[in-house]
């Protein structure tokens, strides 16, 4: 049940983000005034969706530090 809503919170993160950026593409090149938010809340969906998708490892083999 949690690991469903994270992997559907993990999904929406990465669709705000890709509208997010294609819209501060189309703003910068078409209209050609650029949005001063895109990028932190882009940025704030990356780090959100990896922290979310890293609590999703069932392995423990597949995250370790080097000693």
């Amino acid at each position: 049940m949690l690991a469903t809503m994270v992997r559907g919170t993990v999904v929406a993160l990465a669709i705000v983000m890709l509208v997010t950026l294609s819209l501060q593409i189309v703003m910068r090149f078409f209209i050609g005034q650029a949005l001063s938010w895109s990028e932190e809340l882009a940025l704030a969906c990356f780090s959100w969706s990896m922290l979310l998708a890293i609590a999703l490892v069932n392995d423990p083999e597949l995250i370790f530090l080097d000693e």
